[in-house]
């Protein structure tokens, strides 16, 4: 699997998966700690948007720019790119499906981490 796709699914740099898998390091000494989104407490209403959304067409469906937009007047104050990641959460979700025995033997089990997640391709 390319470097850049396992940067995309972790949320680490391309450099820093590059220097564990060099170095054949199973577990990163660092943790990232969690922090408070300016998302948060609009969360639930941002969901129960999307929800509502997915049940109408496609030409009827707001954006994610437009409901930036309700946010702001209900009092956001970050930026549109927050909204954005989240209105793209659950689509990438929806296709993840676990792997198949054939495929779970594609990943190479020397770089295994907890930290890390086992990538497996989707067909």
């Amino acid at each position: 699997m390319p470097i850049r796709e396992i940067s995309r699914r972790t949320g680490l740099s391309r450099n820093t998966i590059r220097k564990y898998l060099q170095a054949d390091i199973v577990e990163p000494n660092f943790r990232t700690p969690t922090r408070p989104s300016k998302l948060d407490p609009f969360t639930e209403k941002l969901s129960g948007w999307l929800l509502t959304e997915q049940r109408k067409s496609r030409k009827e469906r707001r954006t994610a720019k437009q409901m930036h937009a309700d946010l702001v007047q209900l009092g956001f104050d970050g930026s549109y790119e927050r909204v954005a990641a989240f209105v793209r959460a659950p689509a990438l979700q929806a296709h993840w499906r676990p792997p198949t025995p054939q495929q779970s033997s594609l990943v190479a089990p020397a770089h295994k981490s907890p930290c890390l997640p086992e990538i497996h391709p989707v067909r």
